[in-house]
């Protein structure tokens, strides 16, 4: 694949964390699932319950001001603005919350006095405009009157950083980032690098129109909360359950792959995937380090499947379950068999020179 924005994005999280990024329609019921996806992360970190707390209210304040001040054009064909972005990415022992969302040009001045505000206040200060906007509610007119500004600022210890980046010539995406030092010890972090680093993602991801994406450590353990946010929330399709249940069983197999075959670095089976949605079919991309032994049967296998009727595959799957079923031992290549009974078009997969003895296999599945 010359185009692979699965290794573009897995170079650029690399050596910076777990990271877990959504670019869609937020709700209540949506951010309710990422918060417990999230949640999962820190808790595979190792992070305290204090810390833990805090990165969860101050993910939820980020939901919140994209629910309660996004804006929405009729004008915007592709619903650029009707989405909301976040970024929750834990990087040199600190948490980086990154947050965008649309807002009328109109309102841009009046809410970068608000943030200018907030942050030139000093502890005691900001204590005692939080309780003044809860009784006379005076930092807002769209509803929260500023107080999640405020709590951020509160709960991290740290000043917002913003940037307000022109849409057209009606409305700006406004990104917002908060920090939090984490209790685990890091090298120190540039803070700044937080919030460029996350728009220059957000870019991307629009431009390759990735719903979701997670670099994470794909132990069997943690793929249940991954696949429970995605079967319950972000596949909306109107071509009904079918196209849903299709997504799901290929991102269990593909998460499955990773765990089984991703090369193993400081203990950890680090992969990446992302869900995307392109001309009205869904995009599940996964990468990961394998050795370089391991190439020859992946290619084999992948090839061999590519050639295969529906009719064939079906065969086979069943044939596999036999042997499996008679030996009593899993056989290596019936989940990728299955990707194939489900895919809509030929599997696409590369292997990229990435250092030392292993490479970066890239898969792709169109349903």
């Amino acid at each position: 694949m010359k185009n692979n924005p699965t290794l573009w994005f897995y170079k650029k999280l690399k050596s910076n964390g777990q990271c877990l990024i959504y670019n869609g329609i937020f709700s209540d019921a949506i951010t309710s699932k990422i918060l417990k996806l999230y949640e999962s992360d820190i808790e595979s970190h190792g992070e305290s319950t204090k810390i833990k707390k805090r990165v969860i209210f101050l993910l939820a304040e980020c939901f919140q001001n994209i629910i309660r001040h996004g804006s929405q054009s009729m004008d915007d064909p592709f619903n650029t603005l009707d989405r909301g972005f976040f970024l929750a990415w834990n990087y040199s022992g600190k948490y980086f919350l990154v947050s965008g969302n649309s807002i009328d040009n109109k309102n841009v001045d009046r809410l970068k006095s608000q943030l200018e505000q907030v942050n030139k206040l000093e502890k005691d200060e900001l204590d005692a405009l939080h309780k003044q906007i809860i009784s006379e509610g005076e930092l807002s007119t769209k509803g929260g009157a500023g107080l999640g500004l405020i709590e951020m600022v509160r709960k991290s210890g740290q000043k917002l950083l913003f940037r307000f980046e022109k849409f057209n010539n009606d409305f700006s995406l406004f990104y917002n980032q908060v920090v939090l030092k984490s209790e685990i010890e890091g090298s120190i972090a540039n803070e700044n690098i937080g919030i460029y680093f996350a728009i220059e993602l957000h870019k991307k991801m629009v431009d390759e129109t990735i719903l979701m994406l997670q670099k994470h450590d794909f132990s069997r353990e943690s793929i249940l909360p991954i696949l429970n946010i995605i079967e319950n929330n972000i596949i909306c399709d109107k071509h009904g359950l079918d196209s849903i249940e299709k997504v799901y069983h290929v991102l269990v197999e593909l998460l499955l792959n990773i765990s089984k075959h991703s090369y193993c670095d400081n203990k950890l089976k680090t992969g990446i995937f992302s869900l995307s949605k392109k001309t009205g079919k869904y995009e599940i991309s996964a990468g990961n380090l394998i050795e370089k032994n391991k190439i020859e049967f992946l290619k084999k296998h992948l090839d061999t499947l590519n050639m295969l009727s529906k009719d064939d595959l079906k065969n086979l799957y069943v044939q596999k379950l036999k042997y499996v079923k008679v030996h009593k031992k899993p056989d290596s290549g019936i989940g990728l068999i299955e990707v194939a009974r489900l895919q809509t078009e030929k599997i696409k997969y590369s292997f990229d020179d990435y250092e030392n003895n292993v490479v970066f296999f890239t898969i792709n599945v169109i349903v």
